[in-house]
Formats: structure tokens, C-alpha cells, sequence
């Protein structure tokens, strides 16, 4: 029920406005004047603002884990500290200017909506500010995770999908089913066995994934995916082998993009490919780093000596 329904909630209206204000900026915050730019990757750049958001967040988190805070350490923990920040936004914005170019990237509208659920979530935005000060962050922070977070899975969700098309135009191409796992698929209890899921009972597929067992369901025996089954688990490529009343023999290919998501499973072949866009904008010298005391980002390599960042070609990010 909505909050204009007669009878809803007059709270949630309340919960909805003020997300939606501190998402905005509103008040005070919005004539303050812009925080000076730190780095700037492409198109998008990173702020002062931001860099302190993440060092209060992981300085936080170290300090919660036993460590020092970064005030209360010693001089080489928080410029190790500092590195490491600056990195880490580094990464998100290669990964924020590829969202902008594929127009996916998280609007401040979305991230509002995301703010809005946690705040009703959490029973009112005195509630949410409470359980954000006990774990050490902020609304700032909070917005920052949100975007970052839809971003990286949007993202890495358009490249799994590009990659299992390229891997079904390798096994239209002839290649071997089982060379194309060992290549594509994250599967890591099938992909060294050329993707080998073995003989999988029908009331076995019924308790996992909808999705993938009707996928299963409307292949014959000898058929291959003419196209990805998207599901939870990402984008999955199926052959079956042989199939019964009641049994199916399987080989499959999953290229992961996993939903919801979070960084802990974050596809190899994903952070490679944003290190090797960010190789293409070193290269290009579109990495520029402002930050007072901060390692370069972009080595330029010794004469004679071969590139220390040699660029993959990454396929190109198109509009979905």
C-alpha cells in the first residue's frame, strides 16, 4: 500500500522525503562550496569530499577489527591507509565512467530509493542514523556504498553478458565444449572438468534455481543453449548429454554475475578487465592524481623496458 493510499502508514511519506533530502543535499549542505577534485579517471572525477568519506569508513572498520585508527597510527600505517583508499576509488571510477558510458550507471533518484528502503528498514531515519553511528558511518558513506555497489554490478552484469555471448559464438565456431569452460566459465567444481555437472535428478533440479531448470527442461538430449539462461547465479551455457523421465546428464558453462552481489564474489576476468580499461586510460593520460603525498597511479615504464602495465584489449561496453 502506498503512502497516498487512505489508511497507509503517514510515517512512510516522512521516511520517503527525508531520504529523498539527504540524497539531494538539501538545506545548509547545498550552498556549501564544491569539494576540491583529488583525481580525475576519464570523465569521472573524484573528490576531497569522497577520498575522506572512504578513509573515515575504512579506518573504521580497521579499528573494529583491533587495528589503530588512522589518527592514532603511526605515520607509515595511515599513508598505507591513504594508498589504499585512493586505489580503491580509483577502481570505482573506471568503473563509474564505463556505467556512465553504457548509460547504466546509478541515477541519484535510485540511490534515494535505496536510501528511502533502508531508512523505512531500519524504523525511521532517528533509526538509521543511530545504526550508522554505532558502525562508524554515515549517510554520506551510505550513499557512497549504494552507488558504488549498483555501479560495480551493473557493470560486471553487461560484461558477464558479452562474455557468454562470446562464448557460445566460440562453441558456435566449433570450438570444444570443454575448452570453452576451462576458458570462460566460473564454475570452479566444473570448469576443470570441461564443465561436467554429471547426472542431476529432476527432483534435484526442482529444489535449486526456477530459472536454470526450465532451461534444462526445454532442451533435448544432444542440445546446447542457443543463448544464455540468465538467473541468479549470472549467465549459464547448458548441453545436455542424455536425458531420462527423470534424470538429466549435464555439462554447463557459468559466466558469474551473481544478484544480489558483493564484491567478495567478484569475477577474476572482471577486476582484470577494469585494471586493463584503467591501463588504457594511463596510457592515454587520462589519470590525473591532485592528492598531496599520493603514490602515481600511471608508471611509465624505463626506456627500452616493457610497459609494467600492458594494455588487454577489453571489449567494448555498448548500450543494453
Amino acid at each position: 500500500m502506498s503512502s497516498s493510499t487512505p489508511g497507509g502508514p503517514p510515517w512512510r511519506s516522512l521516511v520517503v522525503m527525508v531520504a529523498l533530502l539527504l540524497i539531494a543535499g538539501c538545506g545548509s549542505a547545498s550552498s556549501a562550496a564544491p569539494s576540491p577534485v583529488i583525481a580525475t579517471v576519464g570523465a569521472t572525477s573524484i573528490t576531497q569530499h569522497l577520498f575522506e568519506i572512504r578513509m573515515a569508513s575504512v579506518s573504521t572498520s580497521v579499528a573494529q577489527g583491533g587495528g589503530p585508527t588512522a589518527s592514532a597510527g603511526s605515520g607509515a600505517m595511515t599513508a598505507t591507509l591513504r594508498a589504499q583508499v585512493l586505489k580503491s576509488l580509483i577502481f570505482d571510477a573506471v568503473i563509474t565512467d564505463a556505467a556512465e558510458e553504457a548509460h547504466i550507471a546509478a541515477t541519484d533518484q535510485e540511490v534515494a530509493s535505496e536510501v528511502a528502503a533502508d531508512t523505512a528498514s531500519a524504523g525511521g531515519p532517528d533509526a538509521l542514523a543511530t545504526q550508522l553511528s554505532e558502525a562508524g558511518g554515515s549517510m554520506d558513506q551510505l550513499r557512497d556504498e549504494i552507488r558504488s555497489s549498483s555501479n560495480e554490478q551493473r557493470v560486471e552484469d553487461l560484461l558477464a553478458r558479452q562474455r557468454a555471448t562470446e562464448a557460445i559464438a566460440a562453441l558456435d565456431a566449433g570450438t570444444p565444449f570443454a575448452t570453452v569452460a576451462a576458458d570462460y566459465s566460473d564454475d570452479d567444481t566444473s570448469n576443470t572438468k570441461g564443465g561436467a555437472l554429471g547426472t542431476t535428478t529432476l527432483a534435484q533440479l526442482a529444489t535449486g534455481n526456477a530459472v536454470f531448470m526450465t532451461g534444462v527442461l526445454a532442451l533435448r538430449a544432444g542440445q546446447t543453449s542457443s543463448s544464455p539462461i540468465h538467473d541468479p547465479s549470472g549467465y549459464e551455457i547448458v548441453r545436455v548429454d542424455a536425458a531420462t523421465a527423470t534424470t538429466r546428464t549435464l555439462h554447463r558453462i557459468l559466466i558469474a554475475a551473481p544478484n544480489p552481489y558483493t564484491v567478495r564474489e567478484r569475477p577474476a576476468w572482471f577486476a582484470e578487465a577494469v585494471l586493463n580499461r584503467l591501463a588504457t586510460y594511463c596510457n592515454m593520460n587520462q589519470v590525473h592524481v591532485f592528492l598531496a603525498g599520493a603514490e602515481p597511479i600511471c608508471v611509465a615504464p624505463s626506456p627500452g623496458a616493457p610497459s609494467a602495465t600492458p594494455v588487454t584489449p577489453v571489449t567494448p561496453l555498448s548500450t543494453p
